[in-house]
Order: C-alpha cells, then sequence, then structure tokens
C-alpha cells in the first residue's frame, strides 16, 4: 500500500495526518530478523539468563538467545535491534537506515540508532536508541503490517540530503533496482520537492541532482547493475571504510 501524500498509516497506527489517498502497489518484501527476539515479559528471569550469558540484550525488554547473536554480522545485528524495536514499540515509520535496511538495501556496518519517523508537530528527539525524526515532506510510506517503512526511493532521497556521498549514491542504486518505476530523474524530481531545514526547496540537493547526474547511475547502460546487490550484499563495506 502506497501513501501518495504525506506519511500517515492506517489510523490504528497512531495518530498522525490524515491527508492521504491509498493505492495499490508492487512493493519490495521487508527482510526477516536474523534471530528469535524474545520479549521480557514472556520469559520467566530474563535478566538473570542475560547475566549469566545466555540471553543478550537486543533493547530494552528485549533479548536474544546469546547463540545465535554471537555470529551476527554488523549490519545483521542491526537489523536485529531494529526488528527488536518494532516489537517493543509497534505502530513505528521506520526512515533512513532503518528503512534501507528492512528493505535489504546495503547498510555500511552497524549504524546503531534506530530511525523513524515522529510526530510533524514535535520536536525531533533521540531517547534509547530511537530517533525520532520531524519532517513536513511528503513521503511514500508502505505498511508492513504492526509496523511500516518509508519507500526505496524516499529513503534514498533521505539518506543522500542527510549523510555522505557514497551514502546516498550506494542507497540510490539500491532504489532504482528494488523499483522498476523509478528512475534518476524521479529522484530527482523527489530531492527537489523536499524543503529544506529552512522550509524552502532545496534545487539539486547536496546529493541526489550533482551525484546522481555525475555518477555512473545516470548512465542507462549501468544505471541499474551494480557490484553491490540490495538484496544479496546488504553490507556493501568497502574495505576498510568507516561508519559515514
Amino acid at each position: 500500500m502506497r501513501w501518495c501524500t504525506g506519511w500517515r498509516l492506517a489510523a490504528n497506527l497512531g495518530a498522525m495526518p490524515s491527508n492521504a489517498d491509498l493505492l495499490p502497489v508492487a512493493r519490495p518484501t521487508p527482510v526477516a530478523c536474523p534471530v528469535p527476539l524474545l520479549r521480557a515479559r514472556d520469559v520467566p528471569h530474563a535478566a538473570r539468563l542475560a547475566s549469566r550469558g545466555e540471553l543478550v540484550s537486543v533493547v530494552r525488554g528485549v533479548y536474544s538467545p546469546t547463540a545465535s547473536w554471537r555470529p551476527l554480522l554488523p549490519w545483521d545485528r542491526y537489523l536485529a535491534r531494529i526488528h527488536a524495536t518494532i516489537l517493543a514499540h509497534p505502530g513505528l515509520v521506520l526512515s533512513h537506515e532503518s528503512a534501507a535496511a528492512i528493505w535489504g538495501m546495503p547498510v555500511l556496518g552497524d549504524p546503531g540508532v534506530v530511525h523513524a519517523l515522529g510526530d510533524p508537530t514535535r520536536t525531533a528527539r533521540l531517547h534509547a536508541g530511537l530517533r525520532l525524526h520531524t519532517t513536513t515532506g511528503a513521503r511514500d510510506v508502505l505498511d508492513l503490517g504492526g509496523f511500516a517503512a518509508v519507500a526505496p526511493s524516499d529513503c534514498a532521497v533521505d539518506l543522500a540530503r542527510a549523510r555522505h556521498v557514497v551514502v546516498g549514491l550506494i542507497a540510490a542504486d539500491a532504489a532504482l533496482r528494488l523499483d522498476p518505476a523509478a528512475s534518476v530523474e524521479s529522484l530527482v524530481e523527489q530531492n527537489e520537492q523536499r524543503p529544506s531545514s529552512r522550509g524552502a526547496a532545496s534545487p539539486g540537493g547536496p546529493c541526489i541532482a550533482p551525484g546522481l547526474r555525475r555518477s555512473p547511475l545516470s548512465s542507462p547502460r549501468v544505471g541499474r547493475s551494480s557490484s553491490c546487490s540490495a538484496t544479496r550484499n546488504r553490507s556493501c563495506r568497502p574495505s576498510g571504510a568507516g561508519q559515514p
């Protein structure tokens, strides 16, 4: 399902703006949690088991068996943390790296913080590893049952505007391959429709327009192919690269 204007989900997911038209569209498949997750209330003496090393606290109130957690690579630990946060806070609208991870788009290492859209009338905030972003710009949001995520194209634009140019280009590449209807031009248009931090349109944006138009993505021959596979290699971590 696609929200054409704003970013409101169904009414049962919280008090959000209601000016949205619902249209059916094909959507990518979210990536499942790589480990079992256990609510503290469902496990007798969960804190004691964690102190004995049998469980790992993924987020407050949510645990995973240590034997399952230890072998995980950084980006899979981040994916598990996202799912644990959803379990602790149903109804989230994932954004930025968190939406990227859910769609199987490349994520550099473990970003640590889970990102979601918050009430646009309130102040952005970070609490207990969950950052809520406020925005007045339109987003396409896909309802995934109990939670939702910003569509891949909007996710790519958000990352391009807020992160290093390389992160933006990797996300844009993945979005172009996840959404057959997307194009470099459509990403540029989405970016130009976003308000800047001062409330005015941001023509071209910091990455999408100049970055994509000068990158291999702008070439019709290679724009939808890359050495980084969004569905098979979520790390896409260059050798020696650190966090953006």
